[in-house]
């Protein structure tokens, strides 16, 4: 049985075409640290991490996807790792709290770059808008307030207006969103 981010397969090993359909990865957990990758994949497309603090991870993996065209799932564990550690910087969003912002300025450039569009376009929005609320609920009530407060209030009615962002994603999405502006108001 091949488990991965809640997906089941019956087979131990499964090749996925992704090159018609990018949006079947995009909900997957996004980290890539739960994936394994080809070094000659990674130099020859120039995918690379972003220099901020925290969520650096996020382009990596978008550039990825959207520069695959298959994945293949494998069953077994691969390897370990320790998670929610007190002290990780995942902890310290709220104190990063711009770099949430600037990924998703990232991934929504490299997407832009790379001709994502359609499906895959909205489902890559949508998890940035959700990963960007989800700090943002963090930093409520905590020293980070303001400051994310004032980045969400700017991001939202300079870069995404100025983007048309919101015109291309799923109506969901839409709504999540001006249902979040209604609060920041």
């Amino acid at each position: 049985l091949l488990k991965t981010c809640g997906r089941s397969y019956d087979e131990k090993v499964k090749v996925l075409d992704i090159s018609t359909d990018k949006a079947k990865l995009i909900y997957d957990f996004v980290a890539p640290w739960n994936k394994l990758y080809r070094t000659s994949f990674v130099i020859r497309n120039g995918i690379r991490f972003d220099e901020t603090m925290v969520r650096n991870d996020r382009s990596f993996y978008i550039s990825s996807v959207l520069k695959s065209n298959k994945v293949v799932y494998y069953g077994a564990c691969v390897y370990k790792h320790i998670i929610n550690r007190t002290g990780s910087l995942v902890f310290q969003s709220g104190h990063y709290f711009s770099n949430v912002v600037q990924v998703f300025r990232n991934v929504f450039q490299i997407c832009k770059n790379s001709g994502c569009n359609g499906k895959a376009f909205s489902e890559v929005m949508d998890v940035q808008f959700n990963d960007l609320f989800f700090w943002y609920q963090k930093c409520v009530g905590t020293e980070y307030e303001k400051s994310a407060f004032e980045a969400v209030y700017d991001f939202m009615h300079k870069f995404c207006v100025e983007n048309k962002i919101l015109e291309k994603c799923a109506p969901h999405t839409v709504q999540i969103v001006h249902d979040f502006e209604s609060r920041l108001d």
